[in-house]
């Protein structure tokens, strides 16, 4: 097998972890998180690994 495939694939999640809606945003991150152990321990997607990488939308209240 070549090198490009056993490397893992990288997942994205923007949510809201911080601001008005971190409850949400937060409980998503964990959800992606679960979800993406969850793979990887049944030997990732196609046999590649996920990486899961979180992005804070650092959505701010809208301020007059």
């Amino acid at each position: 097998m070549n090198s490009s495939s056993t490397a893992s694939i990288r997942v994205g999640v923007i949510t809201d972890m911080t601001g008005p809606l971190s409850l949400l945003g937060v409980a998503n991150a964990n959800i992606a998180k679960m979800v993406v152990d969850d793979i990887n321990s049944k030997g990732g997607l196609l046999g590649r690994p996920l990486n899961l990488h979180l992005e804070d939308s650092a959505r701010q209240a809208a301020r007059n």
